[in-house]
């Protein structure tokens, strides 16, 4: 069970969430950690697409964006171009103590706007944006990975 939370904490980091600004660690470090993550994922990421997907950048390229949808299947938290909503409001409640009834807002919300993205990867992306933005106009704090 150790392992599992490890690994969601790990994928929530990867996916470029995090509790805090004290959080101090190299996108350097976090590549070395998430590139284990990437082996079954098609097309193989390269070390710029795992950057981009911790940096949250909005004009991905789609192999970061196909890299998105390969972890957020790999960890179910996606099915059907849908978040799960309960897998989905557990990961982040380790980083969002208290925030369980927001965390369902925003996964409706994003759910609601990539209901009409229907490639894998773009919606994987649309989610991933919709959170970030969500999360802020809340203020919840994304560190910045440079």
């Amino acid at each position: 069970m150790k392992q599992l939370i490890f690994t969601f904490a790990i994928l929530l980091v990867a996916c470029g969430f995090s509790r805090s600004d004290e959080d101090s660690v190299s996108l350097a470090d976090m590549v070395e950690m998430v590139e284990p993550m990437t082996a079954e994922c098609e097309p193989k990421p390269e070390r710029k697409h795992i950057e981009e997907l911790l940096q949250l950048k909005e004009d991905a390229l789609m192999e970061t964006k196909c890299l998105r949808a390969c972890l957020f299947e790999q960890f179910d938290m996606i099915e059907n171009g849908q978040m799960i909503e309960e897998k989905t409001v557990e990961m982040f409640a380790m980083f969002y103590h208290g925030a369980d009834e927001q965390l369902k807002e925003i996964i409706k919300i994003c759910n609601g706007e990539a209901k009409t993205v229907t490639e894998k990867c773009e919606n994987a992306h649309s989610h991933a944006m919709c959170m970030k933005r969500e999360l802020k106009s809340r203020g919840f704090k994304i560190p910045e990975l440079e």
